[in-house]
């Protein structure tokens, strides 16, 4: 009846759910240019794509509201006005008498592109929930950033970003994010990305874990027609969404099961039969291949691996490549370098390593991606002493734009560890001027790198060569914030920068309280080892072995780090500093974090959306790589 009754000129502003939308046009009711005015959208998620054939099919202006109930009732606009850049609508900018805050889990404001719980305030606020005075203490919270008395901002629990033109995006709810592999990640986001396909019309994606510490994303389709392939699906999802939030394997169904109500069914949504790789699989030919696949499958939690599959393109990151090559050891007897994984990422590859012998120790020069045009980018690793953090950072760079990793002496067995800065800067820079003999050289790194890499600029200083660019990627010395900062004395202090540095939330930590000193770090480490299992951010065949080992090396290169007294250095430098940082820290560092008292060529700042950790991983790595970019010129 409404689609008649539109097609007949009788209605001029229509407002509907997207949900109805999609059923009218897809029914066929509304195909041609019916007269409609102004088609208002809200209650749900609009998609670009739908937006854009409403608006085709029917000649109007479309608008997209946003409002919860308790701010009675619409609280944002948006006019779209020409097709999104990405999967959704925004929901565009506040209302006249709406305040709009974006603020993260301390409850402080975040920038724009970092996500955070939309809070709203104005004269349209309600006054609470009837009758249920906790919930109204817990969702209706004072305003501290309110000029008025008594002012009230309502915790809409929904996640939203800023975009760079004022608007806002639509993430999901924060009661409905999952956490996989240490990321927090928004369902709904994958979701919208996947409906911007044009040959699916649902999608859901949950996270599974159908097997002991396998926890993964699953996507379920129904297509229009005949269903997208999965190359073309993550090529797709990698226009716009990081790669920890692509799924792991696709699931094409009829329909998609539901509840009495109506909303789906996520209990019904099967178990996917077997992962799908990025291309076509290819089996192993051999025993020794059979394997090496065997572990990549039971390391990256999948149930099989191709020939040619790649372990990072399979979603393998530091510690699993750490357990990886440990069963590989156990396996064949060779002992491979984790950093071998960057020049044999493939079962093909590393089964031709293994027949090699193993061919000794890496050096400490990595290849993280060799063979571009432009001038070498030297990173230096952080205090965890591997150069994996740099692999997502360097495929979001210039595909021109060859990149090395320094990794930490003392990595590999049998290895003595440099015991100071001076010295990892001296042998860092006999492996980067065995590959490059002269300048200029363009040296940088995260956190302690960072602080490598300016002791490395200074010592080619002295001796006549050029260091054309110095990028410190949130890197700070503890001298430079406070000369009388020292190396904590108590070594569950050490332990939980440790855990930290490994991903695992302070929330989740063991307490660092007295009493763990008396036990000692064996025993606070293996608490932590606990924790993290629990949380899903460690491997479950990490054992206490490998952790120490871990652990080991990470020691070293933070007393390293707290000793370290720097000497002035003639060239400039460009700090990029993560923007999430405690209140006190904001308020009591210099935006150069004492820099630039020895840093006579001038410090120049840049802030990144993120926090210390999340700088170097997605989402907010490809700001990170952008800023590097520009840096480098």
């Amino acid at each position: 009846e409404l689609a008649r009754a539109v097609e007949a000129e009788r209605i001029t502003v229509l407002q509907v759910v997207p949900s109805l939308l999609r059923a009218l046009l897809e029914e066929g009711g509304m195909v041609g240019r019916a007269g409609l005015r102004r088609l208002f959208c809200g209650g749900e998620v609009l998609a670009a794509g739908l937006a854009e054939r409403a608006r085709a099919a029917l000649g109007c202006e479309v608008v997209n509201l946003y409002g919860p109930t308790e701010v009675c009732i619409d609280a944002t606009a948006h006019r779209y006005a020409a097709p999104a850049q990405g999967a959704t609508v925004p929901i565009g900018r506040p209302v006249d008498g709406v305040l709009a805050l974006v603020l993260d889990r301390r409850g402080e404001p975040v920038p724009a592109g970092v996500a955070g719980e939309l809070c709203l305030g104005g004269a349209q606020l309600a006054r609470g929930y009837l009758g249920r005075a906790a919930l109204t203490a817990e969702k209706f919270v004072p305003d501290p950033f309110g000029g008025e008395p008594g002012a009230r901002l309502y915790r809409t629990g929904d996640v939203v970003r800023w975009l760079w033109d004022g608007t806002l995006e639509y993430l999901g709810r924060a009661d409905e994010q999952v956490k996989v592999r240490g990321f927090r990640i928004e369902p709904g986001e994958v979701e919208a990305a996947l409906l911007a396909h044009p040959g699916l019309r649902e999608a859901a994606v949950v996270a599974r874990e159908d097997a002991p510490g396998d926890r993964r994303l699953v996507a379920y389709l129904v297509p229009r027609e005949a269903a997208p392939g999965v190359a073309e699906l993550r090529a797709h999802l990698g226009a716009s969404l990081p790669e920890h939030m692509i799924p792991s394997a696709f699931v094409v169904m009829e329909e998609l099961p539901s509840t009495r109500s109506g909303k789906l069914d996520r209990r019904a949504l099967p178990a996917p039969e077997a992962p799908q790789g990025a291309g076509e699989h290819v089996a192993p030919r051999d025993a020794l291949e059979t394997t090496i696949g065997e572990i990549f499958a039971a390391v990256l939690g999948v149930e099989r691996v191709g020939l040619r599959d790649s372990f990072f393109d399979l979603g393998g990151h530091s510690l699993l490549a750490v357990q990886l090559v440990s069963k590989l050891e156990k396996a064949t007897a060779v002992r491979l370098p984790v950093a071998m994984l960057f020049r044999a990422p493939t079962v093909e590859m590393l089964a031709e390593e293994v027949r090699r012998g193993g061919g000794g120790a890496m050096p400490l020069l990595v290849p993280i991606r060799p063979g571009g045009s432009r001038t070498p980018l030297f990173l230096v690793h952080p205090v965890g002493g591997s150069v994996m953090a740099y692999a997502v950072l360097a495929r979001h760079l210039d595909a021109e734009q060859s990149v090395y990793g320094l990794r930490a002496r003392g990595t590999e067995q049998g290895e003595k560890p440099n015991w100071t800065i001076e010295e990892m800067a001296r042998d860092y820079l006999a492996e980067v001027r065995g590959a490059r003999p002269s300048g200029p050289y363009r040296l940088g790194g995260w956190s302690m790198g960072g602080v490598i890499a300016f002791e490395m600029a200074r010592q080619l200083e002295a001796a006549g060569e050029t260091v054309e660019r110095l990028v410190l990627i949130d890197s700070q010395v503890p001298w430079l914030r406070d000369p009388e900062q020292s190396m904590p004395r108590n070594e569950s202090l050490v332990v939980q920068m440790f855990a930290q540095d490994l991903g695992l939330p302070a929330e989740l930590l063991p307490s660092a309280d007295p009493d763990w000193r008396d036990v000692g770090e064996v025993a606070y480490l293996a608490a932590v080892l606990g924790s993290a299992r629990t949380a899903g951010l460690l491997p479950a065949g990490m054992d206490m072995e490998r952790l120490q080992d871990l652990y080991g090396i990470f020691r070293i290169n933070v007393k390293a780090t707290y000793d370290y007294r720097p000497e002035s250095y003639g060239g400039g430098a460009t700090l990029l500093r993560a923007s999430e940082r405690k209140l006190a820290e904001r308020l009591l560092e210099k935006k150069t974090v004492g820099w630039d008292r020895v840093v006579r060529g001038g410090v120049k700042v840049r802030t990144i959306p993120g926090t210390h950790y999340t700088v170097v991983r997605e989402p907010q790595v490809k700001v990170l790589a952008r800023e590097v970019e520009r840096v480098l010129g």
